[in-house]
C-alpha cells in the first residue's frame, strides 16, 4: 500500500504542476476537470473509509452543492473578488 501512496503523491504533484504551469488552451478544458476529480478522489476515498459510504456520498452532495452556491454568489455579487465573468 506504501508504493501506491509514494507513487499516487508523485502523479498528482506533477499532474498539479503542468496543469497550473501549462499556457490555457480552451479545448482542453475538461484537462483541468480530470486533474480536480482525481485530486479529490483521494479525499473522498479517506471520507468514505472514515464515515462509510452513505454519509460520505452524502457529504459529497452538500458539499458540492454549498461549492456551487458560493460561486454562484461570487459571481453574481463580485464579493469577494471584484466584478468578473467567465469565458
Amino acid at each position: 500500500m506504501k508504493k501506491y501512496s509514494i507513487f499516487a503523491i508523485i502523479f498528482l504533484l506533477v499532474g498539479g504542476y503542468f496543469t497550473s504551469t501549462m499556457p490555457f488552451d480552451s479545448n482542453l478544458s475538461w484537462v483541468s476537470n480530470i486533474s480536480m476529480v482525481l485530486l479529490a478522489l483521494g479525499s473522498f476515498y479517506a471520507l468514505i473509509k472514515y464515515v462509510g459510504v452513505k454519509r460520505g456520498v452524502l457529504a459529497l452532495v452538500i458539499l458540492s452543492i454549498l461549492g456551487v452556491l458560493i460561486e454562484w454568489g461570487a459571481v453574481s455579487s463580485g464579493f469577494p473578488y471584484g466584478k468578473f465573468i467567465y469565458g
